[in-house]
């Protein structure tokens, strides 16, 4: 099947890349080299204060009380986002 080249509008044979300007043709290669782009980009981004300080203060902490703390403060806030999930489930399949 011949693709034509979107930046210099040749044709091209079933191949990834076009043939005349090496630019990718195929779109599942594009979304491809798109998608390790973004993971890329996303890996390389620094963590905030607030999830070091969480990381390394309290939930490493050398106390065991203050993990214990944090353990069911978490645990508390997975379960109530797990309930209002469902809730919200509820009421947006309630129509139809």
């Amino acid at each position: 099947m011949a693709r034509r080249c979107k930046s210099c509008k040749t044709w091209n044979d079933d191949v990834d890349y076009c043939v005349s300007c090496g630019a990718v043709i195929s779109l599942e290669l594009s979304e491809k080299l798109e998608w390790e782009a973004k993971t890329k980009a996303k890996s390389e981004i620094p963590p905030t204060p607030s999830e070091t300080f969480f990381e390394d203060h309290i939930k490493n902490s050398r106390f065991l009380l203050v993990r214990w703390v944090y353990f069911i403060l978490h645990s508390i806030w997975v379960i109530l986002i797990t309930i209002l999930s469902f809730f919200l489930y509820m009421i947006a399949m309630a129509p139809g």
